[in-house]
């Protein structure tokens, strides 16, 4: 199976070939083997990748699939054959991914349980910004990049949906002179 996806502005092929019991996943021209599917159900992938365990959840949204792991939330957007052959001729903007557009999306139906940081405050990548309760598990939602807390959209005890904005962000600027040095 082949399938075209869009993240960050990024166009990716990603074909799945099934080989008896494990999955060889090749994405733009990398190879990697998905060994041991430990556990699969609705929205849950546990998954060993190249010998290194993973876990996964995955919610969707029209063409949009969020996944959430190791507290990241990666926004993929499924294009349609009209959009990969637009894709296929290097002219694809099918639509910004919101994390890179500065805007925190949750990747699940849930409360909120912690807001760990403020507006205007400053954030490095990987900072814990959320907790979001869901299925009596909680998920931790990182900052993507370093960065400023321009607005928060929630707060605590808040009932959250797949896709609303959580916070919007500003990723920092570089500092030049740092850079000249």
């Amino acid at each position: 199976m082949e399938f075209m996806y869009e993240h960050n502005d990024e166009t990716y092929k990603i074909e799945i070939i099934k080989d008896k019991d494990d999955f060889i996943i090749k994405l733009d021209g990398r190879t990697y083997s998905l060994m041991d599917v430990l556990e699969r159900g609705e929205g849950l992938l546990k998954f060993q990748l190249n010998r290194r365990p993973y876990k996964c959840r995955v919610a969707a949204s029209e063409a949009l699939r969020h996944i959430f792991m190791d507290g990241r939330v990666y926004q993929l957007k499924r294009l349609t054959p009209r959009e990969q052959k637009t894709a296929e001729g290097g002219k694809s903007k099918a639509g910004a991914d919101s994390a890179a557009s500065g805007k925190i999306q949750s990747p699940i139906n849930g409360k909120i349980i912690r807001v760990w940081v403020e507006e205007s405050a400053t954030v490095s990548q990987e900072q814990d910004l959320v907790i979001i309760e869901a299925m009596k598990m909680e998920h931790r939602i990182k900052s993507p990049f370093a960065g400023a807390v321009k607005k928060i959209h929630v707060k605590e005890g808040e009932q959250v949906e797949l896709g609303s904005i959580l916070m919007e962000m500003e990723p920092s600027k570089p500092n030049l002179k740092q850079e000249a040095e």
